[in-house]
């Protein structure tokens, strides 16, 4: 068994024992990150560099959940003398590596089941799926992880390395500045020097994504933060102000560089246009992350009305099955829409506004369904709810 020291201070928690701000952060980030889908199914990302900004305002939404990731798995751990090994990989597999098992065969079956023009609108081949390519095709996706699932990829390349590193963090806690320093300096590095071939290997964009080497400031400062949580809370809340500022100012001036980027008067790893790399781009997601942090502080105040806190637990415990189903609702959104003219009277703005709202509200809706059959565990990572809570009696 791996040896812990006792646990940092953290801010104070709900009657459950939860970080509601914290909670409150999820429901945003899924929004951001069904925005940033829907801008590259929807919106014109080559052409228009008001549709590529955006993408770049509300792309900070999946290195979120990294950090996010780290920082929650940091402060369940933290408390316990010795690593619970079994206990951890239990709930890893029960509550990623299930969900993640099935909707995999989920869009397995989805991608290639074939538009047809009668409901129920899609044919599926069983044949094909059950055959030995379709076997072949399966554990290769199971792999890669479809297109937003290989989150859960770079998850558990994470779950296998946390034990150690939160080992090595407990014991270096006079070094967490430098880490987080050489973190944010390999981020940098990396970036430049994949698009400048510098590595003696290649990447593909596909494999790069992957990689938990791709990612390490955002896990290692979830982690950090977690250790320090009681300090930098009050840290961020009361710099609240500086905070937001800077993040805009850091945004503002990426956009200007992707604008003159356009004439190509800046080198292109100064410039982040598309690349969720780049330097500037991730000075603003850990900028963008801190503001998210803010929100959940805002979002979870006592101050705040009751059915607003009730909205945001609600949604926070549903953010799962929205970020699992999302690129299903997103395709037959985009066939209904083209039946029926949709995209052909309305701007690209409000059309991909209009798809993200539908999409995070179709994964609320089919979440609290879920959380409320025998198979809630597997699909949404939830234990099973009743339909009907019980009021408590006392006044």
């Amino acid at each position: 068994m791996v040896s812990l020291s006792p646990p940092a201070p953290t801010p104070p928690r709900d009657g459950e024992g939860r970080l509601e701000h914290i909670d409150a952060m999820r429901p945003v980030a899924q929004a951001a990150v069904v925005s940033s889908h829907a801008l590259i199914f929807l919106a014109p990302i080559t052409t228009s560099l008001t549709a590529a900004g955006l993408l770049f305002v509300v792309r900070f939404s999946r290195d979120s959940f990294f950090f996010i990731s780290a920082l929650v798995l940091t402060l369940t751990y933290v408390e316990y003398a010795r690593f619970p090994f079994v206990h951890f990989w239990r709930r890893r597999l029960l509550l990623t590596g299930v969900p993640y098992l099935c909707w995999t065969v989920i869009y397995f079956v989805f991608i290639n089941a074939t538009p047809v023009a009668s409901f129920p609108f899609y044919h599926v081949d069983v044949g094909a799926l059950v055959s030995g390519s379709g076997l072949v095709d399966f554990l290769t996706l199971l792999k890669n992880g479809y297109y937003q699932l290989y989150f859960v990829v770079v998850l558990f390349e994470f779950y296998v390395l946390f034990p150690l590193l939160l080992l090595w963090l407990r014991r270096a806690r006079r070094w967490h500045v430098p880490v987080l320093v050489v973190a944010v300096l390999w981020q940098f590095f990396y970036d430049i020097a994949i698009r400048r071939h510098l590595f003696p290997f290649a990447l593909s964009g596909r494999l790069e994504t992957r990689l938990i080497v791709s990612y390490p400031i955002y896990l290692l400062a979830g982690m950090i933060v977690a250790l320090h949580l009681g300090d930098l809370h009050d840290w961020v809340v009361h710099h609240a102000r500086a905070v937001i500022a800077g993040t805009a100012v850091v945004a503002v001036v990426a956009l200007s560089l992707d604008h003159v980027n356009g004439n190509s008067l800046v080198a292109q790893y100064l410039a982040p246009r598309l690349d969720v790399f780049a330097p500037l781009a991730v000075i603003y997601n850990l900028g963008a992350i801190a503001c998210l942090y803010l929100l959940g502080v805002y979002l979870t105040s006592a101050r705040r009305r009751a059915w607003i806190r009730r909205v945001v637990g609600s949604t926070s415990r549903a953010s799962l099955g929205i970020y699992l189903s999302q690129l299903i609702w997103i395709p037959i959104l985009i066939r209904v829409s083209t039946k029926i003219h949709l995209s052909s009277h309305l701007s690209w703005f409000v059309f991909v506004a209009g798809v993200a709202i539908a999409t995070f509200l179709a994964g609320y809706v089919v979440t609290l369904v879920a959380e409320r059959t025998p198979l809630s565990g597997a699909l949404v990572g939830q234990p099973t709810v009743a339909w009907r809570r019980r009021r408590d009696p006392t006044p």
